[in-house]
C-alpha cells in the first residue's frame, strides 16, 4: 500500500528511449530518470533488465520496470514471459 499512497496523484514518467537510438544507453535512460525524479515524477517506467539495473541505485521513487518483445505468437508485448517477470524482480 506505501507504494500507492507515494504514486497516487502524481506522475509516473516513462523512460524509454527508441531502440537502437543514440539515446539507447543504460546510463542515459538513468540520468532521463534522475531528471525526471528531480523535476517531480512520484513513480518511473524502465524499459528493460539493463536499464532498470542502472536507474535503480540512483532513485528513491518506486519503479514499474517492463520487458518489451515482439512475438509472432503472441499478442501481448510487454514482459510477455515468466523468466522476463523473474529478470525485472531480480533487477
Amino acid at each position: 500500500m506505501k507504494v500507492l499512497q507515494q504514486l497516487k496523484s502524481g506522475l509516473v514518467a516513462s523512460c524509454q528511449p527508441v531502440d537502437d537510438s543514440p539515446m539507447d544507453r543504460p546510463e542515459i535512460v538513468a540520468a532521463m530518470a534522475q531528471a525526471a525524479v528531480a523535476g517531480g515524477a512520484a513513480g518511473l517506467r524502465i524499459e528493460g533488465i539493463e536499464n532498470l539495473r542502472a536507474t535503480r541505485p540512483l532513485v528513491r521513487v518506486p519503479i514499474i520496470g517492463i520487458v518489451k518483445r515482439d512475438l509472432s505468437d503472441s499478442p501481448v508485448r510487454i514482459t510477455v514471459t515468466v523468466e522476463d517477470a523473474r529478470a525485472l524482480i531480480a533487477a
